[in-house]
C-alpha cells in the first residue's frame, strides 16, 4: 500500500480510497452541483465549451434550462440589466365521460417573464418554446445548485456562461476582477478540489468537501500559491507532488486544522456542507 494512501486511510478514518496520478484536467471538471449530469452530453458540451450553435431541441432544451435557472434563482444572475421576456403558456384541461368521450374543455393562460442578459436576449427568444417551469428538472436543478454554492459571480458559473454564450454566437463582458489572494476564494477552492476528488481518492461529497474545506486553510497557511492551485485543480493526489519533507509539514499542518472541532475552519467547512446541502 502506497504512503499517500496509508496517510490518507489514517487521517480521513477510512474515507480516502485511493489515489491517481496527478493531472491537471482540461476542461475543468463538473463541479459537484453538475455530477449527475455526468452522462448528459449536452450539457457536458456546454460546460467544456464544445457547442458552437443551438441548433437540434436537446440543445435548446438545456439552453432555456440554465437561463431559466438564472432568472428563477434568488440571487438574481440575470443582472441588473436583464431584458424580460413575455412567456404565455396555455393548458387545456379536457374531461372524458367513461366511453372516452369528451365532456368539456377548459383553457387557462399562464403569463410568466424571463429575466436574461441581455446578451442572451436572442438566445432566449429563439428557445422561448422550450421554456419549463419545472424545477425538478436534472439540468436546471444542477445550475440552480451551482448558483447557490458558487453565485452569481463564481468561476463556476461564469465557466458555464461562456459556455453559453459560445454555442449563442455572442461574447459576454469582461468578468469582473477576481481577488487572487490566497484564500480569498475558498469557497472556489473547495468545489474544484471536491470535482477533482471525488470519487478518485474520496467516494463522498460530504467528507470531500469536509478535506478540502481544511486542506485550503493548511494551504493558505503554508503560503506557496503553487501547491495551493495544485491542489486546487488537482484534488487531493497534488499531495504526491510535493518533496517528502514538504509532504510532511502540510500533512501536519492539514491534521492540525482537520482534527480541531472547535477551530473556525472547522466551523466554516460544516457551514458550507449545509449551503450545498451535502448531509
Amino acid at each position: 500500500m502506497s504512503y499517500i494512501r496509508k496517510l490518507f486511510l489514517s487521517v480521513l478514518l477510512t474515507l480516502a480510497t485511493g489515489v491517481v496520478s496527478a493531472q491537471a484536467e482540461t476542461p475543468p471538471p463538473l463541479p459537484p452541483a453538475m455530477k449527475h449530469l455526468a452522462n448528459d452530453a449536452t450539457m457536458k458540451a456546454l460546460w467544456r465549451h464544445e457547442a458552437t450553435t443551438v441548433n437540434t431541441a436537446d440543445m435548446a432544451d438545456a439552453a432555456m434550462r440554465i437561463l431559466f435557472a438564472l432568472s428563477y434563482h434568488v440571487a438574481g444572475c440575470h443582472g441588473p440589466d436583464a431584458v424580460v421576456i413575455p412567456i404565455s403558456i396555455t393548458s387545456t384541461t379536457t374531461t372524458k365521460d367513461g366511453f372516452g368521450t369528451i365532456k368539456s374543455q377548459e383553457t387557462d393562460t399562464f403569463e410568466k417573464v424571463l429575466k436574461v442578459r441581455p446578451e442572451f436576449a436572442q438566445l432566449a427568444r429563439k428557445t422561448v418554446r422550450y421554456y419549463s417551469d419545472n424545477v425538478n428538472n436534472r439540468r436546471f436543478v444542477a445550475v440552480r445548485d451551482l448558483i447557490s454554492q458558487d453565485r452569481c459571480d463564481g468561476p463556476r458559473l461564469r465557466h458555464l456562461e461562456e459556455g453559453l454564450a459560445k454555442a449563442a454566437g455572442v461574447s459576454l463582458p469582461a468578468a469582473a476582477a477576481v481577488d487572487t489572494t490566497l484564500g480569498a476564494d475558498w469557497r472556489g477552492f473547495v468545489m474544484d478540489c471536491m470535482a477533482a476528488t471525488v470519487p478518485d481518492v474520496i467516494n463522498n461529497e460530504l467528507n470531500g468537501a469536509r478535506v478540502c474545506n481544511a486542506a485550503e486553510a493548511a494551504l493558505v497557511e503554508l503560503g506557496n500559491p503553487d501547491w495551493y492551485a495544485a491542489f486546487r485543480s488537482q484534488g487531493l493526489s497534488a499531495w504526491s507532488t510535493l518533496s517528502e519533507a514538504d509532504q510532511a509539514r502540510y500533512t501536519t499542518l492539514f491534521d492540525s486544522i482537520f482534527r480541531n472541532p472547535e477551530g473556525p475552519i472547522h466551523k466554516r467547512g460544516e457551514a458550507f456542507v449545509a449551503e450545498a446541502g451535502l448531509f
